[in-house]
C-alpha cells in the first residue's frame, strides 16, 4: 500500500506543473500579449455607456405622504388609536377603499386633465430628447383634432423669428402665426408665446398631444398609494417622473380632487336630507296655514272673544301637561313614517337616507350611518366597474340586507311609539274629564287649538334640522390632510449611472476574450 502512494506522487507533481504551465501559456495567448485590447474595449465600453446615459432623461420618485381622516372628516381620536393599538377595530377595510379612491381612474383623468399635461413639451438634439415642464417658450393655447382622427399629434416648431413658425412632421405643414389659429391636416391649433424661443437653433421643439385615456393609464402605473400599516391612517403616495415639478404636482392634484370628491359625497348626503326636508316643511306648513284659518273661523262663527280665548289658555295649558309626551310622540311617528314612505318607494332604492333625523334611536342610526357610507363607496365603486363586478354584487347584496333592516326597525319603532301614544292618550281621555264644564264652542276650540300646537312643534322641529343640515354643509372639511408635502429624491433612480458604467467597462473586457476564443476556434 505505501508503495504503491510513493510510485503516484511523481506523477501528481508532474500533472500539477503541467496545469500550471497551460495556465500560463492561456493568460498569455488571450489576456497578457493582448493586454492593449482590453483597455482599448474598456474605453470605448465606458464611452459607450456615457453617450448611452446622454440620450436617457433620468428619472425621479417624488413621495407624500397624508393622512385620511375619520368620522367624517374629524381626525382619529385618542379612543379609536387606542381600540385599534388592541386590535379592537380595524381600519384596513375602510383604508383600502379610500386608496381606491386615491389611485382611481377617474381622479387621475381629472388632474390631468386640469393641469393640461395630455401636452408634452420636448427639446431635441443630436443625442437626447429633453421634456421640458411650464417653461417651454412656445405653448399649446388651443387644439381641435382633425374629424376622424385619433385624438393624438406629434410635430416640431421651428421659430422663424418672434411672431412666425413652421410646423413639421415628416415634412413641412406649413408657415404659421403666435397668437392666430392655424388649421392642418392634423387638426386646429393656436400656439402662443411662453418666453423667447431660440432662433436658428440646432436644438429641435417637439410638441406632443396624447390621448388622455392612454395618458391616464401611464400615470396609474406609475402611482403606488401603500397604507403605512394597520393602526393608522397614513398613506404615502410615490410617483416616478422625469420631471420632478410635474411629479410634485400630479400628487398635489390627486389629494385636491379626492378632497374634492369625498365633501362631494359628503354634501350628496346633506343635499338629499335638504330635499327631504324642504318637502315635508312645505306639507307641513299646509296643514299649519290650514288649522289656522280654521281657527280664526271658528272664533269669528262662535263669537269667541279674546278674554275668553285666554282663560281658555290657563285651562288649555293644564291638560298640556299630559299631552307635551303625545305631542313628541307623534312629532316622531310622523317622521317615522316619512322615513318609511321614502324608503318604501322602489326608485329609491340605492338612495341615501337622512341621517339627522334619526336620532329619535341610536339604533337606528348606527344602521342608517353604515348604509349611507356604503352607498356612497358603491357609486363611487360604479364609476369605474360594472354591476356585475364581484364587490359590486356584494355590497349590493349587504346594502338589500341592511335595508330590510333598517325598515324593520322603523317598524318596531313604530308599533312601540304606538303603543306609548295608546297610554298617553287613555292620560288624556281621564283629563278631558276635568275639562267637561267647559262649554261646548270653547272645547271645539280647545281641541282645534291643540292639533295646532302639535304642527307647530312639528314645523319649528323640521325648521332646526334644516338649518343644521345647511350650516354642515359650509362645516363640511376635507378628508385629508398632508403630513409631508410632496418631495422629490435628490438623486435619480433610473438610469443607475455607475451600473451603467460598470456594464460599460464588464462588456469592454468580456468582448475582446470571445473575439480571441472565436478566432481560435475558427
Amino acid at each position: 500500500m505505501n508503495y504503491s502512494l510513493n510510485l503516484n506522487r511523481p506523477i501528481q507533481t508532474t500533472s500539477r506543473k503541467l496545469e500550471e504551465v497551460n495556465i500560463k501559456e492561456l493568460m498569455h495567448q488571450y489576456f497578457l500579449s493582448k493586454w492593449y485590447w482590453y483597455v482599448i474595449a474598456m474605453g470605448l465600453g465606458i464611452t459607450g455607456a456615457y453617450f448611452y446615459l446622454q440620450t436617457i432623461q433620468p428619472e425621479y420618485v417624488v413621495k407624500s405622504k397624508l393622512m385620511i381622516k375619520e368620522d367624517g372628516g374629524k381626525e382619529a381620536s385618542t379612543e379609536d388609536m387606542l381600540k385599534r393599538s388592541l386590535n379592537l377595530v380595524g381600519s384596513s377595510e375602510n383604508m383600502a377603499n379610500e386608496v381606491q379612491i386615491l389611485t382611481s381612474y377617474t381622479v387621475m383623468r381629472t388632474v390631468i386633465s386640469d393641469l393640461g399635461l395630455q401636452t408634452r413639451y420636448f427639446y431635441k438634439d443630436f443625442l437626447s430628447t429633453h421634456e421640458d415642464y411650464k417653461t417651454f417658450p412656445i405653448l399649446v393655447d388651443s387644439v381641435g383634432f382633425a374629424s376622424g382622427g385619433n385624438q393624438t399629434a406629434a410635430f416640431e416648431v421651428i421659430p422663424l423669428d418672434y411672431n412666425k413658425f413652421q410646423v413639421k412632421t415628416d415634412t413641412v405643414l406649413g408657415e404659421y402665426e403666435f397668437g392666430k389659429t392655424y388649421t392642418n391636416r392634423l387638426g386646429t391649433f393656436r400656439l402662443i408665446l411662453n418666453g423667447l424661443p431660440p432662433i436658428g437653433s440646432d436644438s429641435s421643439m417637439i410638441i406632443k398631444i396624447d390621448h388622455l385615456d392612454d395618458l391616464t393609464e401611464s400615470y396609474l402605473n406609475r402611482l403606488h398609494a401603500d397604507h403605512i400599516n394597520d393602526n393608522s391612517t397614513m398613506v404615502e403616495l410615490s410617483m416616478i417622473d422625469v420631471v420632478p415639478q410635474r411629479g410634485i404636482d400630479v400628487l398635489n392634484g390627486i389629494v385636491r380632487e379626492y378632497n374634492k370628491v369625498t365633501i362631494q359625497d359628503k354634501n350628496e348626503l346633506t343635499r338629499s336630507t335638504l330635499q327631504f326636508l324642504d318637502n315635508r316643511i312645505a306639507n307641513i306648513n299646509n296643514d299649519l296655514q290650514k288649522v289656522e284659518a280654521r281657527v280664526e273661523t271658528y272664533k269669528l262663527n262662535n263669537e269667541i272673544s279674546a278674554e275668553s280665548s285666554s282663560n281658555l289658555g290657563t285651562i288649555f295649558e293644564t291638560a298640556s301637561r299630559y299631552a307635551d309626551e303625545q305631542k313628541d310622540i307623534e312629532v316622531q311617528l310622523s317622521i317615522l313614517g316619512s322615513m318609511q314612505e321614502t324608503i318604501d318607494k322602489k326608485k329609491n332604492e340605492f338612495d341615501l337616507i337622512p341621517s339627522n333625523l334619526a336620532n329619535i334611536s341610536a339604533y337606528l342610526s348606527d344602521l342608517i350611518d353604515p348604509y349611507n357610507k356604503m352607498v356612497l363607496e358603491r357609486n363611487n365603486l360604479l364609476k369605474s366597474a360594472q354591476l356585475t363586478n364581484p364587490v359590486v354584487e356584494s355590497m349590493t347584496s349587504q346594502l338589500v340586507s341592511l335595508r330590510k333592516t333598517i325598515l324593520s326597525t322603523i317598524i318596531n319603532l313604530q308599533s312601540d311609539l304606538n303603543v306609548k301614544l295608546g297610554t298617553i292618550k287613555g292620560q288624556i281621555a281621564g283629563s278631558k274629564e276635568q275639562l267637561r264644564s267647559v262649554p261646548i264652542k270653547e272645547r271645539g276650540l280647545l281641541e282645534m287649538k291643540r292639533q295646532q300646537t302639535i304642527i307647530e312643534n312639528l314645523y319649528v322641529y323640521l325648521l332646526q334640522k334644516r338649518e343644521e343640515t345647511a350650516i354642515s354643509v359650509i362645516a363640511t372639511s376635507a378628508n385629508s390632510r398632508i403630513i409631508d408635502a410632496p418631495r422629490s429624491s435628490k438623486f435619480s433612480i433610473n438610469p443607475n449611472k455607475k451600473m451603467t458604467y460598470f456594464g460599460g467597462m464588464l462588456g469592454g473586457m468580456i468582448l475582446p476574450f470571445l473575439f480571441l476564443l472565436g478566432a481560435d476556434i475558427i
